[in-house]
C-alpha cells in the first residue's frame, strides 16, 4: 500500500460529507488555540500541510479533528473535497490510533536551547504568529522582565516565592547564554584547529609523500556551525537528522541535478 512496509495508508480525495467525526475523541482545543490554527490555515503559503487520517472501514476521522474544524469554517459550505490518508483499521485499533496520535507522551518535546538558537538565527520569524507561542510563554523562555508586576497581595511568603521564581528564570537565561557562548567558542576553535591540521598535513605530503595508509582514507567530515544548521542540511537532503554518514553519491546526484532538494 505504501512506499515501504511501515506505511499503512493510501492517499485519496473524498467528500467532506463522507467523513464522520469520532464522538469518542478526547482531544479538545481552546478558542485561542483554534484561532491560531485557523490563522495559519488562512495564511497564503501555509495552510494544511498534511492530510487528515480517515478509517476507510468506518469513514471515521482518526486524526485531524481540529484541522477539520478549521477547514469547515474556512470553506463556509456543507461539502467540499478533501485529500485524506485512508487507513485500514479495525474498531479497536482505530480508537487506539485516535488517542496515540494525539498523546503528548508519545511525541517529542521542545529543546529550549535549540528554540533559543532559532530565535537568534531567524530574527524575522515571529514566535507568536509563526510558531504559535503566547507572549507569556516567550517572556518566560527568553525575555523575562524583572520589573513585571505580579499581584500576590500582602503575603510576605508569596512575595518570596515570586522573587525566587524571577531569580531562577533569569539564572536559567544566563546559563543558556553562557552555554551558547561556550559552544560557539568550541566550534570556532575546532574549525581553526582542523584547518591548521589540514594545512600541516598537505605540507607534510608535499614534502614527504603520502603514506600508504592515507591512500585508504576514503571519508571526509563536514563540520556545521550548530545543530540547527546540521538539521537544516539533513532536512533539505531528505535524510534523518540523526544520520552521521552520507554516501558520496548524494553529492554527485545533486551535481547532476538528479536529486531534488527539499524546501525547508
Amino acid at each position: 500500500m505504501g512506499a515501504n512496509k511501515y506505511e499503512n495508508f493510501e492517499i485519496k480525495v473524498i467528500n467532506r460529507s463522507d467523513i464522520h467525526e469520532a464522538d469518542y475523541n478526547p482531544r479538545k482545543i481552546s478558542d485561542n488555540s483554534l484561532k491560531k490554527l485557523k490563522k495559519w490555515f488562512a495564511t497564503e503559503g501555509k495552510g494544511q500541510l498534511a492530510p487528515l487520517v480517515v478509517n476507510k472501514n468506518t469513514m471515521t476521522l482518526v486524526s485531524g479533528h481540529q484541522r477539520l474544524k478549521c477547514l469547515d469554517q474556512l470553506n463556509r459550505k456543507n461539502d467540499y473535497d478533501l485529500t485524506v490518508s485512508l487507513v485500514d483499521l479495525d474498531e479497536k485499533t482505530e480508537v487506539e490510533a485516535n488517542v496515540f496520535m494525539n498523546n503528548p507522551s508519545a511525541q517529542g518535546e521542545f529543546d529550549y536551547d535549540i528554540l533559543a538558537e532559532l530565535k537568534d538565527n531567524f530574527p524575522d520569524v515571529s514566535f507568536t504568529d509563526g510558531f504559535g507561542f503566547d507572549e507569556s510563554e516567550i517572556n518566560a523562555l527568553f525575555n523575562f522582565d524583572e520589573d513585571i508586576k505580579i499581584d500576590v497581595g500582602n503575603s510576605e511568603e508569596a512575595n518570596e516565592v515570586v522573587t525566587s521564581a524571577k531569580d531562577f528564570i533569569n539564572a536559567s537565561k544566563t546559563a543558556r547564554e553562557n552555554i551558547k557562548s561556550e559552544r560557539d567558542d568550541f566550534y570556532d576553535t575546532f574549525k581553526e584547529n582542523r584547518k591548521q591540521g589540514m594545512e600541516n598535513s598537505i605540507k607534510y605530503q608535499d614534502e614527504h609523500g603520502s603514506p600508504e595508509m592515507w591512500r585508504d582514507d576514503y571519508t571526509i567530515t563536514i563540520v556545521c556551525s550548530s545543530n540547527s544548521e546540521k538539521h537544516e542540511i539533513m532536512r533539505k537532503l531528505n535524510k534523518k537528522e540523526t544520520e552521521k554518514y552520507l554516501k558520496s553519491s548524494v553529492l554527485y546526484d545533486i551535481y547532476d541535478h538528479k536529486y531534488e532538494l527539499r524546501s525547508v
